[in-house]
């Protein structure tokens, strides 16, 4: 099987524009554009912030020491060696930015969709120089090791820009067996500005990216493959670089967690992709006997309608049932 690459840190159209991070000192929980244009903080309490669910971030290297993650994240797996082995491996550089600011999306305190989960971080992607690899049967494995360890949610913000993941039966395979035990498995639509043409498989929810504006941004994938949008951000690239901090401010994109219990801000479908597996703890949450389907329908009989974008924009508020304040 041929790995799976993605560059790390690369252009932002790639995966990830990662901002300058913000002062250490821990921030109380924080308003932004992103959490207000899916009307999350009306349906948070509701929710019970998704305390006593498991959320599985399967991505590289997390910082479970994040004092934005308060002590939730478990030790999780490293499943790049063949089988999943506890702990996550050798902290190379592989993912430790982009993995610590999707799980943050999900589990942070601070600007978290669901600030109460429980993380499960489940390592299958490691470093190959500057890019990170990994293969359908990692990705597999990692989506079996997290449904035997009680996740009722697994984000895998990996792309089908990574070479040959969407077109894996492996991973179609491992998603069906997850939604027959009754996980709700997200996967990120991808950056290309193209139809998407992978599949995961009819059990997958797939999320498009929007800005700010509400729109699909400019670099997501969509159309008949997508399942959803959430918010992802849209950088401007005017006066600078594509990844470069002046393009990603915290108007424009999103802010979560950076390793060593920092904050930085970042675009892609990888930080949309979050958003949804939050309102899916939610929904856990709310209702703990919920079924995968409930939850599914939840989210996508809720959302607003929007091009491209599946069932459309999700609405946390309506998916939970809250009467707007």
């Amino acid at each position: 099987m041929a790995p799976l690459r993605r560059a790390l840190l690369a252009a932002l159209l790639a995966g990830l524009a990662l901002g300058v991070p913000a002062a250490t000192a821990a921030l109380a929980t924080q308003s932004t554009w992103h959490g207000r244009q899916i009307k999350v903080y009306d349906a948070q309490t509701a929710g019970r912030h998704g305390q006593g669910v498991t959320v599985a971030v399967l991505d590289g290297w997390i910082d479970r020491a994040h004092p934005d993650f308060g002590g939730r994240a478990l030790q999780g797996a490293d499943c790049t060696g063949g089988s999943c082995v506890a702990g996550q491996g050798s902290n190379d550089h592989c993912g430790q930015d982009h993995g610590t600011h999707v799980a943050g999306t999900v589990a942070s305190s601070s600007f978290g969709m669901a600030g109460r989960v429980t993380l499960l971080p489940v390592r299958v992607l490691t470093a190959d120089g500057a890019e990170c690899i990994g293969t359908a049967e990692h990705v597999a494995a990692g989506i079996r090791y997290a449904v035997q360890h009680g996740a009722r949610v697994l984000n895998l913000s990996l792309g089908p820009d990574i070479g040959g993941i969407g077109a894996s039966t492996t991973i179609a395979t491992a998603v069906h067996e997850a939604a027959a035990a009754g996980a709700v498995v997200v996967f990120s639509a991808g950056n290309a500005a193209k139809p998407v043409s992978q599949t995961y498989g009819s059990d997958a929810l797939v999320v498009a990216a929007t800005g700010p504006s509400g729109r699909i941004a400019d670099y997501s994938q969509y159309g008949a493959g997508v399942s959803v949008a959430a918010p992802g951000g849209q950088p401007t690239t005017t006066g600078c670089a594509a990844g470069e901090a002046e393009c990603c401010t915290r108007s424009l994109c999103i802010t979560s967690l950076y390793p060593g219990g920092q904050y930085a801000v970042a675009a892609g479908t990888s930080m949309a992709a979050p958003h949804v597996s939050g309102v899916a703890a939610l929904l856990f949450g709310q209702s703990p006997g919920r079924s995968r389907q409930s939850v599914l329908d939840r989210i996508t009989g809720t959302a607003h309608p929007l091009a491209g974008a599946g069932a459309g924009l999700v609405d946390a508020r309506a998916a939970l049932g809250v009467r707007a304040p």
